[in-house]
């Protein structure tokens, strides 16, 4: 899901005006290690740079962040933790970023 958020997070807020946040994207787990949530974020992050969105965050469990650090995404804060769901941290990317080392 795909929400756009005029928000802040906290005194050192992201400066971009147009802000995306992906929420409740997960690959089931008889799926994954078959390049599916990489290809759902790719094409995520080409649908955002169409409509012109400057960044783009999310809160990323714990046991995701190796993959989410593979795409690329940057941490954002401490780690907090979610009731019944666990660890997390805010990760981001400005979309210009992403796509200046898509390929590097």
């Amino acid at each position: 899901t795909l929400i756009r958020v005029p928000v802040r997070l906290g005194d050192e807020a992201f400066s971009e005006k147009t802000q995306f946040r992906i929420r409740g994207m997960a690959v089931l787990l008889h799926l994954r290690k078959k390049n599916i949530g990489a290809a759902l974020v790719n094409e995520a992050m080409k649908k955002l740079k169409e409509e012109r969105v400057e960044l783009v965050w999310f809160n990323a469990r714990e046991v995701a962040f190796r993959f989410y650090e593979k795409l690329r995404f940057s941490y954002y804060g401490d780690l907090f933790e979610i009731e019944d769901i666990g660890p997390h941290k805010v990760m981001y990317s400005s979309i210009k970023d992403w796509f200046a080392n898509e390929r590097k």
